[in-house]
């Protein structure tokens, strides 16, 4: 009984510090609109590529949807990109890691056409912002 106790108590302080976090994590952490998102993949994301000689090829126009019964609207954009193994490794690594809230939806990987071995990455990146007051 008191293990319980004392697990419900913990579970309780820690939504409460989740939910006045939320506040912080809307404002400081995910990009404050649909130009912050866009700068994100297309600006951000070739930075680190380049950080990582891994070659940025292109973007795939980004698409917005809001969220169902919430304030937040997902980003979405596709990224092709090229590198050796251990470079694209490294930059997914940093991609994830970076302070930036950006999530990897989904990665292909692909040795087509390529010289030297390298490695044709394309990337499903997905991010949110709040959406604009209605």
């Amino acid at each position: 009984m008191r293990t319980a106790l004392i697990a419900l108590l913990g579970t309780l302080a820690g939504t409460s510090v989740a939910a006045a976090d939320t506040p912080t994590f809307y404002k400081d952490v995910l990009p404050r609109d649909f130009a912050a998102a866009r700068r994100l993949t297309h600006t951000r994301v070739p930075k680190i590529a380049k950080q990582f000689n891994v070659d940025f090829y292109s973007s795939t126009v980004p698409s917005a949807t809001r969220a169902r019964d919430s304030s937040l609207t997902r980003y979405t954009a596709k990224v092709e990109l090229a590198g050796r193994y251990r470079d694209v490794r490294a930059f997914i690594h940093q991609l994830e890691a970076s302070p930036e809230f950006v999530v990897i939806d989904d990665v292909s990987l692909s040795t087509e056409d390529t010289d030297g071995g390298l490695l044709l990455l394309t990337l499903q990146l997905s991010t949110y912002y709040q959406a604009a007051a209605e």
